[in-house]
């Protein structure tokens, strides 16, 4: 039974973050979703036929990519509040495009009940250093979405998630014996962890009893080239997200129905919305024999990120 709707409304992102992938989204030409292809998508999760089979809990916005580069994001987000109205729908953002205007409408108008963000270094250098990104903006936007969420009384949980880069860069050395393919400046290698800081800094933009903060965890998605380099074995390993896998949908740009998150460039498509329906991909062949190899850790048999599946686990 499906219960997660993930939906990458735009396979963009302005950060260059150290743990994520270079090759994201860059197979499908579309780069952001447009409101045919999320109507189309809505109408059939909200309709009475899809319901019969599966529930959709929660909609993800911000799937692989920055959602709010996607130029109908409010078109869009206030079609799935109006479609899904009981339905928990969930944001990630580096809150860089999440600006002061856009807080206020999604606020003002209950577009969305949880915010996920990731601030990873205590000052500009620390920073820009993990995610290439200038942190006063960063910062400056999510304090003016908290303000608008206290003048509105609002609900939206805030969680903050913080992948420091002496974390990142002790765990892939640790796991896979070699460093970060994105570490050009090996003088970082000893910087030391700001994870204490970084949450000292952004504690002043948590309301106590909901909104939460913790380390990231640290996958080594990004470092799959390195991994087949160092022919680092699969024997013995299971796939970590079956159970995401089995319950999720994960709809790229274009429509396309691809396995999971750790999906970066939609390399494992079961169909595409726009020739079938999310029932019929559900239920089809290409779903099913996935399936099937990835429960049975047949990696080889499978293209794309499965073949090195060391990098999907949690370091």
């Amino acid at each position: 039974m499906i219960t997660n709707l993930n939906l990458s409304l735009s396979s963009a992102c302005v950060a260059n973050c150290i743990m994520c992938p270079t090759d994201r989204g860059r197979r499908i030409k579309e780069k952001h979703m447009s409101f045919k292809t999320v109507k189309k998508i809505i109408d059939e999760v909200a309709s009475s036929k899809f319901r019969e089979q599966h529930c959709i809990k929660k909609v993800q916005l911000g799937e692989n990519g920055d959602c709010f580069l996607n130029p109908d994001i409010l078109k869009i987000s206030m079609y799935i509040r109006e479609k899904l109205p009981n339905v928990f729908i969930e944001a990630f953002t580096n809150f860089v495009n999440f600006s002061s205007r856009l807080s206020k409408i999604f606020i003002s108008k209950n577009l969305i009940d949880s915010v996920w963000c990731n601030i990873d270094g205590k000052d500009e250098v620390n920073y820009y250093h993990v995610k290439g990104l200038d942190i006063n903006k960063t910062i400056r936007n999510l304090a003016n979405f908290v303000n608008y969420r206290f003048s509105y009384g609002s609900n939206i949980i805030l969680s903050v998630r913080i992948a420091t880069l002496n974390d990142y860069i002790t765990k892939i050395h640790d796991n896979f014996g070699f460093y970060p393919s994105k570490l050009k400046d090996k003088s970082l290698i000893n910087i030391p962890d700001d994870y204490e800081q970084i949450k000292e800094k952004i504690k002043v933009f948590l309301r106590p009893g909901s909104d939460g903060v913790a380390r990231n965890k640290i996958f080594g998605w990004a470092e799959r080239k390195l991994i087949v380099k160092s022919k680092i074995s699969t024997k013995g390993l299971k796939c970590p997200l079956i159970n995401i896998i089995e319950s999720s949908i994960f709809i790229a740009p274009d429509g396309s129905w691809y396995a999971c998150y750790m999906d970066s460039n939609n390399e494992l498509v079961f169909g595409n919305i726009h020739e079938k329906s999310l029932k019929d991909i559900y239920s089809g062949l290409r779903r099913k024999n996935f399936l099937s190899k990835i429960k049975n850790s047949k990696f080889s048999q499978i293209n794309g990120p499965c073949k090195t599946v060391p990098g999907c686990i949690t370091l």
